[in-house]
């Protein structure tokens, strides 16, 4: 039975990767670097060491690779001071159901704690969680499952008692490797065979996670059981 739901931040609870993409894209088109959606897509997932080798990579080894990341900071402040976090779909429907249903709830999230302090914050979704890690907090990023697997310890719970929302293929990828059940979230990424064998569903928001989340409270399903 669940217990505990987890979720993934950018890209899940926020809109925040569609942002991020913007704003690199921005960065790069300011300093002449041709960046594309699929190079972009690589960046999800990993730490910034490895996305500054993926970067100079790409584009030698000059390439000014923290300069452009501070470009796309500038830039998602600037749109979050304007607009605020943009939520996705669905959120907090979701985690009021959870919370009549008496699941617990953790975000992990690859974002250092300092930045995701920030979205919480100005989100208003602290109230809805009682813990949270951080991609400060971890040695080993997604795919790697460590994230989740100390979620779940977090909410005192065993993987297998937990549910995660992700979106992205490394992190769903891990999420698959914990033991958790899974239910994606697509978001720039359309679902393939691999996301779809590792998931026990695909939701187009996080409000259509209401009733398979309900199935896995009530019903107990086994790995076996199809929702």
């Amino acid at each position: 039975m669940i217990s505990g739901a987890i979720f993934d931040m950018d890209g899940t609870m926020f809109d925040t990767e569609r942002l991020s993409m913007e704003g690199w894209f921005s960065g790069c088109h300011s300093l002449g670097i041709p960046l594309t959606r699929e190079q972009f897509l690589l960046f999800r997932g990993h730490s910034v060491a490895e996305n500054d080798r993926l970067f100079h990579g790409w584009f030698g080894a000059d390439a000014p690779y923290y300069e452009v990341r501070a470009l796309r900071d500038r830039y998602i402040r600037d749109y979050i001071s304007t607009h605020g976090i943009p939520i996705k779909p669905g959120l907090f429907e979701l985690l009021d159901a959870l919370k009549d249903l008496g699941i617990r709830c953790c975000i992990a999230t690859g974002t250092a704690r300092k930045a995701a302090e920030v979205y919480w914050e100005k989100s208003g979704v602290l109230p809805w969680f009682e813990a949270a890690i951080c991609g400060d907090e971890v040695v080993n990023c997604k795919p790697d499952p460590e994230i989740f697997l100390r979620a779940a310890g977090k909410l005192g719970l065993q993987p297998e008692e937990c549910v995660i929302f992700e979106d992205s293929p490394n992190g769903i990828q891990a999420a698959a490797a914990s033991g958790s059940r899974l239910i994606v979230i697509p978001d720039l990424d359309e679902p393939d065979e691999d996301m779809r064998d590792a998931c026990d569903a695909i939701c187009p928001t996080l409000a259509d996670a209401i009733e398979i989340v309900k199935k896995l409270r009530t019903a107990g399903l086994s790995d076996e059981e199809p929702i």
